[in-house]
């Protein structure tokens, strides 16, 4: 779904795109740090009187300083801080500036050290969510130029498209394993992600499925296991059973020996048994449990793809229109691994193993066949004009690209006919 608050590329002239950064509702946000860092500049420097200032001793006025100017800043940031980027065909110039209220320092690049618009995954981390950034490409031996991001597939996927066409470029989605390229021609016809004239072989189905795959009146039915039980699992079990012997038994001696009063035993006792005890025990039986259930279902007809994941007592479900649907993939640790050696090397002259597995002509190093053994497949991707969605990952690299041909061979099938 498309954020509100993003800020977008915008068509200002039949040859100028333009895109404004910052203001808003983040200068109202930054309005209070804003504030409360020059009620502290002010303390600090005495404009302001304050009751108990001779307490204050003379490092504590340099922190108070230091911490208004911070909050000033951070503040003044937020209100005042704005970028611009301006992309003119008639000059051939890409403009981008950064300042306050009217923009102080700017940078020109020269449009035709570019050739291509590249829509990237950047995966985030515990700080950062995930989103997907638009750059121009160069076949000049320039480095990639940032234009924008989105935290939203959708939202980047109709602004790469709109510079794709704007610019004459061919656009580049390099959002998963396998990379598409639409010229913009086929963006102006609609085909962004191929054509679904094509309805591709299923692949043969490995010897040993964890998937049940079964047709109903609805349509094919795909219903995958969760995370399997192994025994890594009941690694967890010998951590609370360390405790219990080493320090409940010992701390439960201890407090019998010196007459501890009951509710004081009952509470240190209760609380190292809740946490150090029954809940790595409950975790264990959640994964057992997941582990013998189906916790998704996935549902391909005429009229789209239903994902539904259900997570012992959370459910979410998701349905995929079929006219919405504009490119199915898959990753496999082969597939990812492939990508990691030779970006360089197209999926035209890659070879295609039995199961679906791709690989440059060059064989994997020793090395990286182990290394490969700890990695992990992604699943199936489902690309639409709203987001991606995914559903399998964690499964056999052959199942993976088992149940990719088999979706799409289904899917197409029913939607050419």
């Amino acid at each position: 779904m498309k954020n509100v608050n993003e800020a977008l590329f915008r068509q200002t002239a039949p040859d100028r795109l333009e895109l404004k950064k910052g203001g808003g509702c983040i200068g109202l946000f930054g309005t209070p740090f804003f504030l409360a860092g020059l009620f502290i500049l002010l303390i600090s420097m005495q404009i302001i009187p304050v009751s108990n200032a001779n307490d204050i001793p003379w490092f504590g006025w340099i922190f108070m300083s230091f911490m208004g100017l911070i909050f000033t800043g951070v503040g003044a940031g937020l209100m005042f801080g704005r970028s611009w980027i301006s992309i003119n065909k008639t000059k051939h110039r890409i403009w981008k500036a950064w300042g306050l209220l009217r923009p102080m320092k700017g940078e020109q690049y020269d449009l035709g050290n570019y050739s291509g618009v590249v829509l990237s995954f950047i995966r985030g981390d515990s700080d950062t969510a995930d989103s997907f950034s638009i750059t121009l490409k160069s076949d000049k031996g320039k480095p990639e130029l940032d234009i924008s991001s989105s935290l939203n597939y959708g939202t980047a996927l109709e602004q790469a498209m709109l510079l794709s066409k704007f610019l004459d470029f061919h656009l580049e989605d390099k959002t998963t394993d396998h990379h598409v390229k639409i010229l913009p021609d086929e963006i102006e016809m609609g085909k962004t992600h191929g054509s679904k004239d094509e309805i591709p072989d299923i692949s043969p189905q490995p010897a040993l499925m964890k998937c049940k795959i079964s047709e109903t009146d609805e349509g094919l039915q795909i219903s995958i296991p969760g995370p399997a039980f192994s025994v890594f699992n009941f690694i967890g079990l010998l951590f609370p059973l360390f405790i219990l012997l080493v320090i409940v038994l010992p701390l439960s001696s201890f407090f019998n020996n010196t007459n501890t009063p009951a509710f004081v035993q009952y509470f240190f006792l209760g609380f190292i048994g809740l946490f150090f005890v029954l809940t790595p025990l409950i975790q264990t039986l959640k994964s057992y449990r997941l582990s013998q259930s189906f916790t998704t279902i996935v549902n391909v007809n005429n009229k789209g793809i239903t994902i539904d994941n259900k997570l012992l007592r959370t459910r979410y479900s998701v349905f995929i229109p079929a006219e919405e649907i504009i490119g199915i993939d898959y990753g496999t640790s082969d597939s990812a691994v492939s990508l990691a050696m030779d970006n360089s090397v197209s999926e035209g002259n890659r070879d295609v193993k039995a199961g679906g597995v791709s690989a440059p002509y060059a064989p994997f190093p020793r090395w990286m066949v182990w290394l490969r053994k700890l990695a992990r497949s992604k699943g199936v991707f489902i690309k639409s004009k709203k987001d991606i969605y995914a559903f399998g990952a964690g499964l056999p690299d052959e199942e993976v690209y088992h149940l990719y041909t088999l979706v799409v061979h289904y899917l197409k099938q029913n939607t050419t006919k």
